[in-house]
């Protein structure tokens, strides 16, 4: 094992150590941060040094296995590295989140009769789960205001995930009310359609392109009694997107 480790660290510290650990950890795309992770893994297992005898050889075996070219999973691993191996995502990855959710303040006035300051300082919980590499989940909460908006604040918080971690799987968001917390609305998406979420565009495609990328959508029985706009808001998130036309052109 002692060979091994000595064998790695010539392998993956010999490479420019990138500066920013934060700028590295959002360079990291979903596929690209599993596959570091799971790599860290493989290279670290014994049975790994008995079967290729060189870490050099694993190396090679591992990239041809994820259709990679070796200098590109090399490159792959120093920038893993540089931020600090897998556990050092979560912290930095949480701390880039609450950054851009505090942000959200700043966009300026993008949504009509809509206080987006005021919406940043009621979102009050965010949390990063990286355990599993494949699938990074983020949540975030916020104390629920008016469901006339709920799309929109629903898509200013995806852009901000967005930014903050492109290695992002799942993002599930609700909205709460009272002293108690009680949630009042939920909803998920995937790290797939956050992409297209831009914060300048939540006024304009919120109740429409943006809403329609989140599913599982649910609102508590309070609000659909008080505001019948509840059922409407569910016929629409049942609709298929609709993607931008860059996206379009590009398939």
């Amino acid at each position: 094992m002692l060979r091994l480790m000595t064998s790695i660290s010539l392998l993956t510290f010999a490479f420019p150590v990138f500066a920013g650990g934060s700028d590295a950890a959002a360079e990291m795309s979903k596929g690209h941060y599993d596959a570091y992770c799971r790599y860290k893994n493989f290279i670290a297992d014994e049975k790994t040094l008995k079967r290729y005898k060189k870490v050099e050889r694993a190396h090679k075996a591992f990239a041809r296995s994820e259709k990679m070219k070796t200098q590109a999973l090399t490159d792959l691993i120093a920038l893993g590295d540089g931020v600090g191996g897998c556990e050092a995502f979560k912290p930095i990855w949480e701390k880039r989140l609450k950054n851009e959710l505090n942000a959200i303040g700043q966009v300026g006035d993008v949504i009509k009769l809509f206080d987006e300051q005021d919406f940043a300082a009621r979102i009050d919980w965010s949390e990063v789960n990286a355990s599993n590499s494949a699938h990074v989940v983020v949540w975030v909460s916020w104390a629920f205001k008016d469901l006339r908006f709920i799309e929109e604040e629903a898509a200013l918080v995806g852009a901000a995930v967005a930014r903050a971690i492109p290695a992002v799987g799942t993002l599930s968001i609700w909205a709460h009310k009272g002293s108690k917390k009680r949630m009042v609305f939920e909803a998920k998406t995937y790290g797939s359609n956050l992409t297209f979420m831009k914060p300048d565009q939540a006024g304009t495609f919120g109740k429409t392109r943006y809403w329609r990328f989140f599913e599982n959508i649910r609102f508590h029985k309070v609000l659909r009694r008080k505001l019948k706009n509840g059922e409407e808001l569910l016929a629409n998130a049942k609709q298929k997107p609709e993607l931008p036309e860059e996206a379009t052109k590009a398939n």
